[in-house]
Protein backbone atom coordinates (compact mmCIF):
# COMPACT_ATOMS: atom_id res chain seq x y z
CA UNK A 1 0.00 0.00 0.00
CA UNK A 2 1.11 3.48 -1.10
CA UNK A 3 1.10 5.96 1.95
CA UNK A 4 -0.87 9.26 1.02
CA UNK A 5 1.12 12.32 0.01
CA UNK A 6 1.87 15.14 2.97
CA UNK A 7 -0.85 17.33 3.49
CA UNK A 8 -3.57 14.91 3.08
CA UNK A 9 -6.07 12.76 5.22
CA UNK A 10 -5.40 8.91 4.90
CA UNK A 11 -8.05 7.30 2.89
CA UNK A 12 -10.49 5.14 5.46
CA UNK A 13 -9.76 1.78 6.26
CA UNK A 14 -11.93 -0.60 4.04
CA UNK A 15 -11.99 -4.10 4.35
CA UNK A 16 -10.54 -6.21 2.27
CA UNK A 17 -13.90 -7.67 0.96
CA UNK A 18 -15.20 -3.54 0.40
CA UNK A 19 -11.84 -2.60 -1.55
CA UNK A 20 -12.62 -2.34 -5.46
CA UNK A 21 -10.80 -4.84 -7.21
CA UNK A 22 -9.35 -4.53 -10.50
CA UNK A 23 -10.85 -7.33 -12.54
CA UNK A 24 -8.73 -8.66 -15.75
CA UNK A 25 -11.03 -8.28 -18.92
CA UNK A 26 -12.64 -11.56 -19.87
CA UNK A 27 -11.24 -13.50 -22.72
CA UNK A 28 -13.06 -14.01 -25.80
CA UNK A 29 -13.41 -17.64 -24.49
CA UNK A 30 -15.89 -16.35 -21.64
CA UNK A 31 -16.95 -13.19 -22.71
CA UNK A 32 -19.52 -14.87 -25.62
CA UNK A 33 -21.00 -16.82 -22.61
CA UNK A 34 -21.43 -13.40 -20.74
CA UNK A 35 -23.07 -11.79 -23.34
CA UNK A 36 -26.00 -14.53 -23.80
CA UNK A 37 -29.60 -13.45 -22.39
CA UNK A 38 -29.92 -15.54 -19.34
CA UNK A 39 -33.22 -16.62 -18.60
CA UNK A 40 -35.37 -14.85 -15.84
CA UNK A 41 -35.41 -16.67 -13.01
CA UNK A 42 -38.75 -17.71 -11.68
CA UNK A 43 -39.42 -16.01 -7.74
CA UNK A 44 -41.36 -17.92 -5.24
CA UNK A 45 -44.62 -15.87 -4.51
CA UNK A 46 -45.30 -16.77 -0.87
CA UNK A 47 -48.27 -17.94 0.71
CA UNK A 48 -50.87 -17.55 -1.88
CA UNK A 49 -54.67 -18.27 0.10
CA UNK A 50 -57.40 -20.19 -1.73
CA UNK A 51 -60.45 -18.22 -2.89
CA UNK A 52 -63.66 -17.94 -0.41
CA UNK A 53 -66.23 -20.71 -0.07
CA UNK A 54 -69.97 -19.14 -0.70
CA UNK A 55 -71.93 -20.10 3.04
CA UNK A 56 -74.57 -21.41 0.57
CA UNK A 57 -71.83 -24.12 -0.37
CA UNK A 58 -70.96 -25.25 3.18
CA UNK A 59 -74.82 -25.41 4.03
CA UNK A 60 -75.48 -27.71 1.40
CA UNK A 61 -72.83 -29.76 2.58
CA UNK A 62 -74.36 -29.67 5.92
CA UNK A 63 -77.57 -30.68 5.08
CA UNK A 64 -76.76 -33.36 3.12
CA UNK A 65 -75.09 -35.04 5.97
CA UNK A 66 -78.29 -34.40 7.89
CA UNK A 67 -80.42 -35.87 5.38
CA UNK A 68 -78.34 -38.94 5.44
CA UNK A 69 -78.76 -39.12 9.69
CA UNK A 70 -81.87 -37.27 10.51
CA UNK A 71 -84.20 -35.79 8.74
CA UNK A 72 -84.37 -36.84 4.65
CA UNK A 73 -86.72 -34.52 2.81
CA UNK A 74 -86.62 -31.57 4.39
CA UNK A 75 -82.65 -31.15 4.69
CA UNK A 76 -82.08 -32.73 1.48
CA UNK A 77 -84.17 -30.81 -0.63
CA UNK A 78 -83.03 -27.46 1.10
CA UNK A 79 -79.23 -29.31 0.71
CA UNK A 80 -79.77 -29.85 -3.23
CA UNK A 81 -81.47 -26.01 -3.82
CA UNK A 82 -78.48 -23.94 -1.79
CA UNK A 83 -75.84 -26.51 -3.87
CA UNK A 84 -76.93 -26.01 -7.19
CA UNK A 85 -77.11 -22.14 -6.49
CA UNK A 86 -73.81 -22.16 -4.75
CA UNK A 87 -72.47 -24.09 -8.11
CA UNK A 88 -74.33 -21.22 -10.22
CA UNK A 89 -72.46 -19.04 -7.91
CA UNK A 90 -68.98 -20.05 -8.35
CA UNK A 91 -69.55 -20.62 -12.12
CA UNK A 92 -70.43 -17.08 -12.85
CA UNK A 93 -67.46 -15.73 -10.50
CA UNK A 94 -65.04 -16.62 -12.66
CA UNK A 95 -62.52 -17.89 -10.34
CA UNK A 96 -62.72 -15.05 -7.80
CA UNK A 97 -64.90 -17.68 -5.37
CA UNK A 98 -63.67 -21.29 -4.62
CA UNK A 99 -65.66 -24.52 -3.15
CA UNK A 100 -67.17 -26.32 -6.00
CA UNK A 101 -66.18 -29.62 -4.69
CA UNK A 102 -67.50 -28.53 -1.35
CA UNK A 103 -70.85 -27.51 -3.11
CA UNK A 104 -70.40 -30.43 -5.71
CA UNK A 105 -70.17 -33.30 -2.42
CA UNK A 106 -73.01 -31.21 -0.87
CA UNK A 107 -75.15 -32.08 -3.64
CA UNK A 108 -74.05 -36.25 -3.94
CA UNK A 109 -74.99 -36.18 0.23
CA UNK A 110 -78.41 -34.57 -0.35
CA UNK A 111 -79.15 -36.82 -3.33
CA UNK A 112 -77.86 -39.86 -1.24
CA UNK A 113 -79.73 -39.01 1.62
CA UNK A 114 -83.49 -38.55 -0.20
CA UNK A 115 -81.92 -42.18 -1.52
CA UNK A 116 -81.64 -44.02 1.38
CA UNK A 117 -84.47 -42.75 3.43
CA UNK A 118 -86.78 -43.52 0.16
CA UNK A 119 -85.79 -47.29 -0.24
CA UNK A 120 -86.18 -47.02 3.79
CA UNK A 121 -89.62 -45.65 3.53
CA UNK A 122 -90.69 -48.18 0.47
CA UNK A 123 -89.48 -51.18 2.19
CA UNK A 124 -91.39 -49.96 5.22
CA UNK A 125 -94.54 -49.33 2.79
CA UNK A 126 -93.92 -52.64 1.30
CA UNK A 127 -93.67 -54.50 4.80
CA UNK A 128 -96.60 -52.88 6.20
CA UNK A 129 -98.89 -54.38 2.88
CA UNK A 130 -97.45 -57.13 2.73
CA UNK A 131 -98.60 -57.87 6.93
CA UNK A 132 -101.90 -56.68 6.90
Amino acid sequence: MSTPPPGEDPPPYQPQWQQPQQQPPPSSQWQSQWQQPQPPQQQWGGYQPSPPTPGNAIASLVLGICSIVLCPLICGIIGLVLGYGAKREIEASQGRLGGRGVAQAGIVTSWIGIGIWGILIGLWVIAIVASS
